[in-house]
């Protein structure tokens, strides 16, 4: 039972909104987007000698580690979160993975 009155009489669980698969579509195309982006990038790179490369960055490998593992943390909670309200994948599977 919903507490919100009437919303019994529009829900339809198989119902996709128009925003969100737009969203779908402009999220999609980012990561088309960045992937292409970074073949290019590797691709027409100047070629380095035979020899050992040296670089330098701007920050500590402490804090790229950070950075990567909140990037990392970040999608796990958004396909956590994609799982959980979309209902993907057996249910039985997602009990198990969160009572272990």
């Amino acid at each position: 039972m919903n507490t919100i009155w009437g919303a019994e009489l529009h829900y339809a669980p198989d119902y996709w909104p128009l925003w969100l698969i737009y969203a779908g579509v402009v999220v999609l195309l980012m990561l088309v987007g960045l992937v292409i982006h970074a073949l290019l990038r590797r691709m027409l790179a100047p070629k380095t000698a035979g020899g050992e490369e040296h670089r330098d960055y701007l920050y500590s490998l402490a804090i790229r580690r950070w950075h990567w593992g909140n990037a990392l943390l970040f999608v796990l909670l958004l396909l956590s979160g994609l799982f959980g309200h979309f209902s993907l994948g057996p249910v039985a599977l997602m009990v198990q993975v969160h009572t272990w």
